[in-house]
């Protein structure tokens, strides 16, 4: 202000500090302009100032936040990265792509085709992502003494209606891709041993039982006490191997042969499952009560099957001489999305000790003269639960029965909203 004064130079653009009485400070910006008398000498300044002390804090909390983005996206291995609608690259975030010796930063400016060639890539996905709709692409890159698998997922930038640009994110994918695989041939060997026990295995053992048999209805008027005894014994213990088979093909199935998800009633479920079971329900003289369940995105087999053997469980686990009491129910208050299914028996219950180790398959917490089984149908339920992305849970004291709890997501990812009736 003084030099204004004093030359009658204007000063303009002025950007300064300045601490007030209550210890805070403000920033200004402004300008100086001289006055002049009646001679037209410099007498004097005026000074115009704008307090920018929002604007200044803004500008830095920006740079802070751009700083921890920047820092935040150099720590993960992804490719972030923005087009114009020419589809040329206009920022890119991330680390570069070692294995293929590219640095996508190199890019920047230049047209998104130049990249992709690098990698075999073809410039149509791009193109779909400015119609408005998100895509996702996997490329199989040639890397260094193994292929490499990359994804990149595109998203359109939609401002006042229209596509003004895309977003995309790159991700090497190698190790889940490889995983994949590694899964499906898993599934191919297990399949296969199912095919071997489900014929080779079966075969023989078919052949056991059915000449087992026929000794005992031409011959056992002939055996004495031991003989009779050691054929029963036989007899019996084809039958064990026979359900164990059974149970044995319908655990390894359930990865590799799934059928398609679709809603099911699981109350209907239920009902259809108390219908097949009528004639043991009445010989027993079991009762189970099923209130309500709700419906979920699931396989239909799958269901009956998880439904049949917990009730089957409920039912087998009575109290000795008192018959079987089961109640199945679903909890209403869970997390949204999920459903929440419950087995209660009144049953002969167990160690709360032992809740995991009921799942594994051929665990038995007790005797096989006191409860028939293979030891294979709580395995099963794990599974089959696992494969829709539920957990399953068993809670019991002995001589107090014993809950089983299943939560289940109402739908599975991926799946379209409008699916059609319910299965039952």
């Amino acid at each position: 202000m003084v030099r204004a004064a004093r030359t009658g130079e204007a000063q303009t653009d002025l950007d300064f500090v300045m601490p007030m009485a209550n210890g805070e400070v403000r920033h200004f910006t402004g300008s100086v302009h001289p006055l002049r008398d009646e001679h037209g000498q410099p007498n004097g300044a005026i000074a115009v100032l704008t307090d920018i002390t929002e604007r200044v804090l803004a500008r830095e909390r920006l740079t802070a936040s751009e700083a921890r983005f920047r820092s935040l996206v150099g720590s993960i291995n992804d490719v972030i990265f923005t087009l114009d609608t020419d589809l040329r690259v206009t920022s890119v975030y991330g680390t570069p792509l070692r294995p293929l010796a590219i640095d996508p930063h190199a890019y920047v400016g230049r047209p998104v085709q130049e990249a992709i060639e690098r990698i075999g890539g073809a410039e149509e996905p791009f193109r779909r992502a400015l119609t408005g709709k998100s895509v996702t692409v996997e490329w199989q890159l040639e890397g260094v003494g193994m292929p490499l698998y990359y994804q990149i997922v595109l998203s359109p930038v939609i401002e006042g209606g229209q596509v003004t640009g895309l977003v995309g994110v790159g991700r090497d994918v190698t190790t889940q891709h490889l995983a994949e695989m590694e899964l499906a041939r898993s599934n191919r060997e297990l399949d296969q041993f199912a095919h071997v026990v489900s014929h080779d295995l079966q075969e023989p053992l078919r052949k056991v039982r059915y000449f087992g048999q026929a000794l005992k209805d031409d011959y056992g008027d002939r055996l004495d006490e031991r003989g009779v005894d050691y054929l029963s014994r036989m007899l019996s213990a084809g039958a064990r191997m026979q359900d164990m088979i059974n149970d044995l093909l319908t655990y390894s199935r359930i990865t590799t042969r799934p059928q398609p998800f679709a809603p099911v009633d699981l109350t209907r479920v239920a009902e259809s499952v108390l219908a097949d079971m009528d004639a043991r329900l009445l010989s027993e003289k079991a009762q189970v009560s099923v209130e309500p369940l709700p419906t979920v995105e699931a396989d239909p087999m799958q269901m009956r099957q998880l439904m049949q053997n917990l009730i089957s469980n409920a039912i087998k686990y009575h109290r000795p001489g008192e018959p079987a009491r089961v109640h199945v129910w679903s909890l209403p208050d869970v997390e949204p999305g999920w459903a929440a299914l419950v087995v209660r028996d009144e049953g002969i219950g167990f160690d709360p000790g032992q809740a995991e180790r009921i799942f594994q398959p051929f665990e038995r917490l007790v005797g096989r003269s006191q409860y028939e089984g293979s030891g294979v149908g709580l395995a099963i339920c794990k599974k089959i639960v696992e494969r829709h992305g539920g957990t399953i849970q068993a809670d019991a004291r002995p001589g107090e029965g014993a809950t089983f709890t299943v939560r289940l997501p109402l739908r599975q990812p991926g799946q379209p909203s409008d699916r059609g009736p319910a299965a039952g």
